[in-house]
């Protein structure tokens, strides 16, 4: 896998767009999202295809703290066979897009954050 962390502009791609409105981005296709700002694919030579960004919003003062964002979510080709528990091969998988469950539960997650954020600020929840 790649190493390091990989920053963007708030402004930019699917999460800007997210981090600026305060409101889910849910693109089941990034190419096909105006939105998408493939520079990151384009340098590392990964591919996007279905993205899920979830705002981190401060309950108190309403504020966007930043944004969670969720980058091909996996399905197995064949979901009739038992998990893979060979370390060693990989299990064939097709990026699929985001759904209504993904969404409440980053969103959970997401209030999660916020709170732990406002915590480690010093401020209350």
């Amino acid at each position: 896998g790649m190493e390091g962390i990989i920053q963007v502009s708030a402004q930019s791609g699917l999460v800007g767009a997210c981090v600026k409105s305060g409101t889910i981005v849910n693109s089941p296709d990034a190419y096909q999202d105006d939105r998408f700002c493939p520079t990151v694919d384009q340098s590392t030579g990964y591919h996007t295809h279905s993205v899920l960004a979830i705002p981190v919003i401060d309950k108190q003062g309403g504020t966007v703290l930043g944004a969670i964002q969720m980058i091909n979510k996996r399905r197995a080709t064949n979901e009739h066979t038992t998990p893979n528990t060979n370390n060693n091969a990989e299990e064939e998988t097709v990026a699929v897009p985001f759904d209504e469950a993904d969404e409440k539960l980053v969103t959970m997650l997401a209030s999660h954050v916020a709170t732990f954020i406002k915590t480690v600020q010093g401020g209350s929840s």
